[in-house]
């Protein structure tokens, strides 16, 4: 926090406002000039904006306005006032634009206008995406005019990528913010950023890089005087030792976490004492204290199901809950309990997506009203202009004006029909989100029976099978939130799902079978669509077949700018797989038929798929659009 203000105070004094000593004063008996006020402007000189404002006023003719408003953002935004911010500094952005020359000596000041506005949209509108083009705006500009403090832009633009879900954008931005050596020299932005990096490896299943960044903030803050970030670095390691299952190594970094805890204290931000709660747990499961750790473990996860909502931070702590409480029972040889608890852990699941799919909806509803809002005071301001000229002109312009009203006329249509376009496609992408989370319970209730027969058989097998499924989930969430991911991504959940399925059934073998035209880390695709079909091969085709089964998965591209991805199986036949194990056509059938429709709706492609049954076993054919990220 200390550093963020002295960052915004900088902006205060960037576009030439003090509340110290004032340099410049106004005079009334005083004439001004342009080449005046351009050198209070050009040198950056100290003047209250009160005075720079009646220097000003002396003379319609005089600019320099852009100064002006810019302070007037700076100051709204130190005192957190967001509604002026957009104001102030769209101002500063106009009278700039408005400028018949562009003025060099104007165009500085927009760099601080822009990183104002930006913070702003982040903080009080969470509207992500044009938070990032007004910091890229200001980026631009910092070229023409070196800015000292970039990296706080850089990793704001970071930040917000991590909340619309680009965590590789957000890493590569992160990655260029630790080359600079006067911000890393920072204590507080460089331990957050090697931290924030670390996370972002984890959740990109790079546990070595993960673990490197968390030790490198881990040395930073263990020697400099910012300490808060230890007890989470401690707990992050914890967390990558626990996800390969080397449980008493994350016991021994969960213990650090407690003790960097009692000496900093536990935190005041959102669910801090939960996270506390936990890592008090974790430990007892390891020392012994078995009992006692049920107890508290079963008190937190209820007190986590108590609240009124489950955010993400919440559901992932109590996905650790629910595995801990797993490897406790596993210690007591408590089965049936071990049972019921991963009804507990299907439960969470189904009820955090719930809450996400009607938070989207009141998010989408909400932008949509503020739009239509926005829309219907433009067309009325607009109409208003145009009476105004009808009212003055009216004599003069006669049919003209009438030419121009229905040139104004054609104008609003268009613009209306592409507002309405505009709205559509977001709800499309919407109901793409929510369709890609109506996966998620299909995928766990298949995932669920695994698991429930591997506890009946109190197999050792049971717990890193849930660990490891556990970590399929995380990947699943990810790329479920996401409208495209690489198809890297998508083979590496498709890959685990895969292992987890054949690892300890024994029952059939797969393969993959990538065109090597294809870049798997510039092709991304819809998530989530190829998983459902290999699902349905192993299930309904291999399943109910007592000989060895096969899985292939062949992807290339056909003439027509689609993916194709084959996946057969030498099963029993789809439908009489289906009708073997007595199942009614899957529901993930008609969710992915609505997810091709609104793709093929969206980017005008023939996206479908075909399944064929063969004289042994089934072959799928599904058609994908992609997009090539370069």
């Amino acid at each position: 926090m200390k550093i963020l203000l002295f960052f915004i105070t900088f902006l205060i004094n960037y576009v030439g406002y003090s509340q110290n000593e004032d340099i410049l004063t106004y005079d009334a008996n005083k004439v001004y000039t342009q080449k005046y006020v351009d050198s209070i402007n050009k040198n950056n000189l100290r003047i209250k904006l009160s005075d720079y404002k009646k220097i000003l006023e002396s003379d319609k003719k005089l600019k320099g306005w852009t100064r002006y408003y810019a302070g007037l953002a700076s100051l709204a935004s130190r005192e957190n006032k967001y509604d002026s911010v957009f104001f102030y500094a769209d101002k500063a952005i106009k009278t700039y634009n408005d400028l018949e020359v562009p003025r060099p000596v104007d165009e500085h000041y927009l760099v601080g206008v822009y990183i104002n506005k930006a913070r702003s949209l982040k903080a009080a509108s969470k509207d992500y995406k044009n938070s990032i083009i007004n910091y890229q705006a200001a980026i631009d500009l910092s070229k023409i005019y070196p800015y000292k403090y970039i990296s706080y832009v850089t990793a704001g633009i970071a930040d917000a990528h991590i909340q619309m879900g680009n965590k590789e954008l957000a890493l590569k931005y992160f990655l260029e913010v630790e080359k600079d050596s006067v911000y890393m020299n920072i204590s507080r932005p460089a331990v957050v950023t090697l931290t924030k990096i670390g996370a972002l490896y984890k959740d990109m299943n790079n546990v070595e890089e993960a673990r490197k960044y968390y030790n490198k903030g881990l040395d930073k803050s263990i020697n400099s005087d910012y300490k808060s970030n230890i007890p989470t670095l401690y707990a992050y390691l914890a967390f990558t030792y626990h996800q390969d299952d080397k449980y008493l190594q994350a016991s021994k970094y969960f213990k650090q976490a407690i003790e960097a805890i009692k000496a900093n204290g536990v935190g005041d931000f959102p669910g801090a004492q939960f996270n506390y709660d936990f890592l008090k747990c974790y430990v007892e499961v390891f020392e012994g204290k078995t009992n006692k750790a049920i107890e508290d473990l079963k008190e937190l996860l209820s007190a986590i199901k108590g609240q009124e909502k489950i955010n993400r931070d919440d559901y992932e702590l109590a996905t650790y809950v629910i595995e801990t409480l797993g490897i406790a029972y596993q210690k007591k040889g408590n089965a049936s309990e071990y049972k019921a608890l991963i009804k507990e852990s299907s439960l969470i699941y189904e009820r955090y997506n719930k809450e996400q799919q009607q938070q989207e909806l009141q998010n989408l509803e909400t932008s949509y009203q503020t739009k239509e809002k926005d829309a219907s005071i433009a067309q009325l301001e607009e109409s208003k202009k145009q009476q105004g000229i009808i009212i003055k002109q009216q004599r003069t312009i006669g049919f003209g004006l009438a030419g121009l009203f229905l040139l104004a006329l054609l104008l609003g249509v268009l613009f209306f029909k592409q507002r309405k376009l505009k709205n559509k496609y977001e709800k499309e992408n919407l109901e793409q989100r929510l369709l890609r989370s109506q996966m998620n319970p299909h995928f766990i209730g298949n995932a669920m029976n695994t698991v429930s027969a591997l506890v009946n058989k109190k197999s050792d097998d049971a717990i890193p099978y849930i660990n490891k499924l556990s970590n399929l989930f995380r990947l699943v969430l990810t790329n479920s939130r996401e409208e495209f991911v690489s198809l890297e991504d998508e083979l590496t959940t498709l890959n685990s799902y895969l292992e987890l399925q054949s690892q300890f059934s024994k029952d059939f073998d797969f393969s993959f079978n990538i065109d090597q035209s294809i870049d798997q880390e510039e092709f991304i695709i819809p998530p989530m669509l190829i998983q459902p079909f290999v699902e349905n091969a192993i299930l309904h085709g291999l399943k109910p077949n007592h000989n060895r089964g096969r899985v292939d998965i062949k992807i290339s591209r056909n003439e027509k700018g689609l993916l194709l991805c084959e996946i057969d199986d030498n099963g029993v036949g789809y439908s009489k797989g289906l009708k073997e194990t007595k199942k009614q056509k899957s529901v993930s059938g008609d969710i992915i038929k609505e997810r091709l429709e609104i793709l093929k709706n969206k980017f005008k492609v023939d996206a479908r798929y075909l399944i064929k049954n063969k004289d042994q076993g089934t072959q799928v054919k599904l058609y994908l659009p992609y997009l090539l990220d370069v």
